[in-house]
């Protein structure tokens, strides 16, 4: 897992963290959230939000907005940066798994997915 990681750090984004990444997915596929939302549905804190958030911002990949019925909510939205830079990663990761599973067989891969869904229904039933 750690050469895969470190494999999608040199050649996917080095401008989006693995978390901004999610946060970035989460809300071009559900459009804006409020921080508590995206915390739970990604499994973070609502502080790593706050600072995800804030990087995204500066960064041009995302915006907040006020509900229009009660300023107190805020809603973080995905930019046209952000979109592009979504399909751009998507791009890179595409063209990643093809280098790391190219040679994989089918059967191997079917095998390793349902390895991988085992591990996370046993760690979602705990």
């Amino acid at each position: 897992m750690r050469k895969v990681q470190s494999e999608w750090a040199r050649n996917v984004n080095s401008e989006l963290s693995r978390t901004q990444f999610l946060v970035l997915d989460k809300l071009y596929v559900e459009g804006p959230m409020k921080g508590s939302d995206i915390a739970e549905a990604i499994y973070i804190t609502a502080g790593a939000v706050t600072g995800c958030s804030d990087k995204l911002i500066l960064g041009g990949y995302a915006e907040r907005l006020r509900d229009k019925r009660d300023r107190r909510v805020v809603y973080l939205k995905i930019t046209e940066k952000g979109i592009k830079t979504l399909q751009e990663i998507a791009k890179r990761r595409h063209e990643l798994m093809n280098d790391l599973f190219g040679n994989v067989s089918d059967e191997d891969v079917l095998h390793l997915t349902s390895i991988f869904k085992q591990v996370i229904e046993n760690s979602e039933s705990k």
